[in-house]
């Protein structure tokens, strides 16, 4: 359950200044399983917040920092996590559909059995990333790095991953069917039992990626 005090900055508006990303001696809100949907925390500093479970439908987060928070079973459908720093956040178990983390700083983020069907990722940073079966399917992922992130049994079916780097990452039994790989780094990419059903697979670079199965109808 949620800290009343904190519910209570968020709702008349003080968590704006108590929180503000530039300010000092920002409060770790404690915000579990609350309701807050679409609400405005852009720019905010919420470091080491926790917001497990919260439902957080449309919620804005454009350009805030959550490093080290805990989002994880929260309902973040449809949020926007523009630019956001999300660091080290813990995303497990989160439902992010067509949410839009464009640009967003997600290196070394958990994201296991998240669902992000149908969001939007282009350019963001998921380096050293944990996505352990998460749901990444239909989602826009073009642009992104994903260099040494863990995506073993990850739902990636019709993703756009054109111009991805997804050099070292660990994509053992993951489902590719259908997706895009146009102009994707596979460099060194373990990808024993991916499926590529119907894959577009054209200018990749797969130097030393292990498992690829390259058969001529793909």
């Amino acid at each position: 359950m949620a800290n009343a005090i904190h519910l209570a900055l968020v709702e008349n508006g003080a968590a704006r200044w108590t929180n503000a990303k530039q300010g000092q001696g920002a409060i770790a809100l404690d915000l579990t399983d609350a309701h807050l949907i679409g609400v405005d925390f852009r720019e905010f500093n919420l470091a080491n917040c926790n917001l497990r479970g919260a439902t957080l439908i449309g919620a804005n987060f454009r350009g805030a920092t959550l490093t080290g928070a805990d989002l994880s079973d929260a309902n973040l459908n449809g949020a926007n996590f523009h630019q956001a720093n999300l660091r080290q956040t813990n995303l497990n178990n989160a439902q992010l559909r067509r949410a839009s983390l464009c640009e967003a700083d997600l290196q070394g983020a958990h994201l296991n059995q998240a669902d992000l069907c149908e969001a939007t990722l282009h350019g963001a940073e998921v380096v050293g990333a944990y996505l352990y079966q998460a749901n990444l399917s239909y989602s826009d992922l073009s642009g992104v790095h994903f260099n040494g992130s863990y995506l073993a049994r990850a739902d990636l079916r019709s993703a756009n991953l054109s111009q991805a780097d997804l050099r070292q990452t660990h994509l053992h039994n993951a489902n590719l069917s259908g997706a895009i790989l146009t102009g994707v780094v596979l460099r060194y990419a373990q990808m024993q039992g991916v499926r590529l059903d119907a894959a577009q697979l054209s200018q990749i670079d797969d130097w030393g990626a292990m498992g690829l199965n390259k058969s001529p109808n793909l």
